[in-house]
């Protein structure tokens, strides 16, 4: 093919036909610009299409972990609205004209219970790794400050979570809660009647204000942790539905 243009060159040439060499020589640059631009373009496609097939590939994984996201908050939002209930009941009855000592024992001996939900891991495999990859550019403007700003959510609710238990676990230690606990709970044996003379001897104004602020305590932690779940669940809804339309395009 080099050779028939190069001879249609110099044929030109030799015939003194300079007007139409010239005009020949600029079809053939045009010709040859034509390629590189073709195969540029074919090239971009074809990088165009691995970017896709590779965003696809995160998006679904990504859906998957995010879905299992909202699961875990519906039931971790039913279980924390339960129990506001119930720590809610236990203040009502505390607050009660006809509340005593014996009534706030039997609360914290019997009813209460020291545990709580302070579980802070997401399902952020995905989103994590698009993050320090430097993959998520693969996405919309839109769809990458969606992510940051639901990652940005997490991480400042996490910190939340720590100042909470901060606060929590040194008042549970304060009153020895475990070692007062009643046979229900006892791990190790000990018979009630043993544990009864604990709770006897506690010093009824340190315990006052020891189950006062964990009772405090935890109804706060539980109402703020309801509202992080809600706050975590509508960000990360968001993000659902924004990938869900880009997969649709």
């Amino acid at each position: 093919m080099i050779k028939f243009f190069r001879k249609i060159r110099q044929r030109l040439l030799m015939e003194n036909r300079f007007t139409k060499y010239l005009l020949y020589a600029l079809g053939e640059i045009v010709l040859v610009v034509i390629g590189i631009l073709l195969a540029l373009q074919i090239n971009n496609w074809n990088e165009y299409r691995k970017g896709l097939n590779k965003r696809s590939a995160y998006t679904k994984s990504l859906l998957k972990d995010l879905k299992q996201d909202t699961t875990d908050f519906r039931k971790n939002t039913k279980f924390l609205k339960q129990e506001l209930e119930v720590l809610s009941g236990f203040r009502e009855r505390l607050k009660s004209e006809s509340a005593t000592i014996d009534t706030m024992k039997q609360i914290a001996r019997y009813e209460f219970n020291v545990v709580i939900d302070n579980k802070k891991n997401y399902n952020d495999k995905t989103l994590k790794s698009l993050q320090t990859s430097g993959e998520i550019q693969l996405y919309p403007k839109q769809v990458q400050e969606l992510m940051l700003e639901l990652t940005a959510i997490q991480e400042e609710n996490n910190d939340l979570i720590e100042l909470y238990l901060a606060d929590y676990l040194p008042t549970t230690q304060s009153l020895n809660y475990l070692a007062t606990r009643p046979e229900k709970y006892n791990f190790f044996g000990i018979h009630d009647k043993f544990k009864s003379k604990t709770w006897d001897a506690l010093d009824e104004v340190e315990f006052i204000t020891i189950f006062d602020n964990l009772l405090n305590s935890k109804l706060d932690f539980t109402y703020t942790r309801n509202m992080i779940y809600e706050e975590v669940s509508k960000k990360t809804e968001e993000l659902i539905s924004a990938l869900q339309t880009l997969e649709e395009k």
